[in-house]
């Protein structure tokens, strides 16, 4: 299943850029998200490039369809993302701690200004390996992934407005 997610904050792209490479931003978003609450487990800076590790729970209710194959404690995973901060974009793959032979997803981000605005722009595919029911359990976690994008973007916000 493929993905796209965009939201805008209304901030510049080097600032909005900065937040999201801030340990005290994701422990803000793992304050306020309801549906999955990350953790910065790492970064590495290489010239323009940040190798960034956070390892995500997703908290949000599943259906029954996706609770017979998934444990809902088990639904752990790794975002390891290669941030360009010269081009503003990032490619990122998604690693469970569970269930990694029947889950998997990877894609970008991009940070494109828009006025004195950053749209924020997820292209991702997102693939759950699961006989009859593979199909649901996607849509559940797409949807997951969606309102998740939309927390962070809210907090993303605030946090930059705060300043």
């Amino acid at each position: 299943m493929h993905l796209r997610i965009e939201h805008r904050v209304e901030a510049p792209v080097p600032d909005v850029e900065e937040a999201l490479l801030d340990a005290g931003f994701w422990d803000e978003v793992a304050k306020a998200a309801t549906v999955a609450q990350p953790r910065l487990l790492d970064q590495v800076v290489a010239g323009d490039h940040v190798r960034q590790r956070v390892r995500f729970r997703f908290v949000a209710s599943l259906s029954s369809a996706a609770r017979a194959v998934l444990d809902p404690e088990k639904l752990t995973f790794v975002q390891d993302a290669d941030i360009d901060r010269s081009g503003h974009r990032a490619e990122f793959s998604i690693l469970p701690d569970h269930y990694a032979n029947r889950l998997d997803a990877a894609g970008t981000w991009v940070l494109e200004a828009d006025g004195g605005s950053t749209r924020r722009v997820y292209d991702a595919d997102l693939h759950v390996h699961f006989s009859f029911i593979g199909g649901q359990v996607e849509k559940a976690l797409a949807s997951g992934l969606r309102t998740y994008a939309e927390q962070e973007a809210e907090v993303l916000g605030r946090w930059l407005a705060a300043g």
